[in-house]
């Protein structure tokens, strides 16, 4: 069995980050604004017997989909950074390692 290498693509983390920071995250938050303004909207317009039945629990429901998706855009941002934290520490982790090495040799610290 061969060993592997851990080989991680800092830059490529910083990618991903910043395509969640920009992209991932404000459309998911546009998402849950466009959804919470389709909650107010006008619940007879169905008929008044339909839209007394069902207007409150939609209206409702709409509500509670729309904070369950202002929370995963939290989320997200929340993981954006924690991916641009890890890609620092990789990056410093790497250089702290390169720099214990003498003469190719690992095993001799600097």
């Amino acid at each position: 069995m061969t060993d592997r290498a851990l080989v991680v693509d800092v830059a490529e983390l910083d990618r991903y980050a910043g395509y969640l920071s920009t992209a991932t995250v404000p459309e998911l938050a546009g998402i849950a604004d466009g959804v919470e303004r389709l909650s107010g909207g006008n619940i007879n317009a169905f008929g008044v017997f339909v839209g007394q039945v069902l207007g409150g629990p939609c209206r409702l429901a709409m509500h509670g989909l729309s904070g369950h998706l202002r929370d995963l855009a939290d989320d997200l941002s929340a993981l954006v950074d924690d991916v641009r934290n890890l890609a620092v520490t990789y990056d410093r982790t790497d250089e702290e390692n390169a720099g214990k090495m003498v003469g190719g040799n690992p095993d001799r610290a600097a």
